[in-house]
Formats: C-alpha cells, sequence, structure tokens
C-alpha cells in the first residue's frame, strides 16, 4: 500500500502541464501535425526550434504545447540513466521533452484578412520563375515554339497527314 500511494505521489508532483496558443477559433479537432520537441540541460539547449513555416504554409491558427506524462516519463528514464553513469550528481533535468500540436490555417490568408506573409519557399519559387521568363525572352523561345509548330504543319503537309 505504501508503495501504491508514492508512486501515485510522484506520478501526481511530475508537473505535466498544456498551454495553447490562439490565433483565431479554438480547434477541438485532430492537431494538423504533432511534433516532439527535444530540449536538453533543463530545457536551456534545444535540439532544432519548431519552425512553424515549414509544418503550416498558410499560417497557424492554434499551438498546444504540452509537457504529458509519457513526455515525463522519458525524461525521468534519462534522469536514472544519468544517475547510474555519475551525470546524475548534477542536479539538473538533462533531457526535457514536449509535445507541440499544430492546428494550420484553412485559407491562404492569416485572421483579420491579411495577405499570406512570404515564406522562403514562395520567395525562391518566385525567383525561379523570373530567371525562367528570363532565359525564355534571351532564347526567344516563342519564335522557337512558332517555328517548330510551323515545320511539324509543313511536314504533315508534304506527308498528307492529317
Amino acid at each position: 500500500m505504501k508503495r501504491l500511494t508514492l508512486l501515485t505521489s510522484a506520478l501526481l508532483l511530475t508537473g505535466c502541464y498544456k498551454m495553447t496558443y490562439l490565433n483565431g477559433p479554438i480547434d477541438d479537432g485532430a492537431p494538423d501535425k504533432i511534433i516532439t520537441h527535444h530540449t536538453f540541460v533543463g530545457g536551456m539547449v534545444e535540439q532544432k526550434p519548431v519552425m512553424l513555416d515549414e509544418h503550416c504554409s498558410t499560417g497557424v491558427r492554434q499551438i498546444d504545447h504540452e509537457f504529458s506524462i509519457t513526455n515525463f516519463l522519458f525524461s525521468y528514464g534519462v534522469q536514472l540513466v544519468a544517475s547510474m553513469t555519475g551525470i546524475g550528481a548534477i542536479p539538473v533535468q538533462w533531457y526535457y521533452p514536449h509535445t507541440v500540436s499544430l492546428h494550420c490555417n484553412d485559407g491562404s490568408t492569416v485572421p483579420g484578412g491579411a495577405a499570406k506573409s512570404e515564406t522562403g519557399l514562395d520567395s525562391l519559387q518566385k525567383q525561379i520563375e523570373e530567371a525562367v521568363d528570363e532565359v525564355e525572352e534571351d532564347l526567344e523561345v516563342d519564335k522557337l515554339e512558332e517555328s517548330i509548330e510551323d515545320s511539324i504543319e509543313e511536314a504533315e503537309e508534304e506527308l498528307d497527314i492529317e
């Protein structure tokens, strides 16, 4: 009975939490993307920041940031291993994972009617399209296409192909 009480107390003291950031109406549906965000040394060092525009090209309506019981158990397991190796003598939470759930916007504009901000990918695509247009102008692609079409028509007439 003492072990059950101790285990229950330990689980209740884990400090699990959930924060929700809203940029529009609340979305109770399933998130569009679930990401495990890895941080180390008490959360001071992160593996990689969550780049929202990489996951939601139309913007983010809602972000749920959570430290769940599953995250706690992984963190606690790493802490146990660290304590067995002697690193755990330093009182720091070595591994501190978070779960980030993203709910993306449905439309191409952000709330309030403002135009969607141009992402790096959009900018690159625009630059490529401009470069292709310049090359087509330099090579006079339209004239080449017309010349090829004329040649095909002449060949078809000579061979009586319709």
